[in-house]
């Protein structure tokens, strides 16, 4: 018996690059109550056993509850890691108020090789629903 050989080793999946596109959003939240509108961003992130990875960020729309962004960011993924999506209101800086957040279990996407998932994310506290497309090359 040879301790800490390559075989007693438990193997680690290696990251896959993954193209999420942030397609849309639906009915989100009003943050901006005198325009009863907001101006929102996505933030998307992975958290990888337990620890954050750095965040990505679209663009922000102004003046929208059903913004489109068709706005493609690419992270390297791993099957048991969990994609964060975080929808914000943009005021100024230090001051922008969140619509919503949810996640997504990669593990349960099942994506493989060359293929596309369409997914409806609802925002928790009613802040409406965001379109993504995420893709393996």
């Amino acid at each position: 018996l040879r301790v800490g050989s390559p075989s007693s080793a438990p193997s680690v999946p290696s990251p896959v690059l993954t193209f999420i596109t942030v397609k849309s959003g639906k009915n989100l939240r009003v943050r901006d109550l005198l325009g009863r509108t907001s101006d929102p961003y996505v933030k998307l992130f992975l958290r990888r056993a337990g620890k954050e990875q750095p965040e990505q960020r679209t663009r922000v729309i102004f003046n929208s509850l059903n913004p489109v962004w068709d706005q493609q960011l690419f992270f390297a993924c791993c099957p048991d890691d969990v994609l964060c999506v975080e929808c914000w209101d943009s005021d100024s800086p230090d001051k922008d108020e969140l619509i919503g957040r949810a996640e997504v279990l990669l593990s349960e996407a099942c994506l493989t090789p060359l293929t596309s998932l369409d997914l409806c994310v609802t925002l928790d506290s009613d802040g409406g629903d965001l379109y993504l497309v995420l893709e393996r090359p």
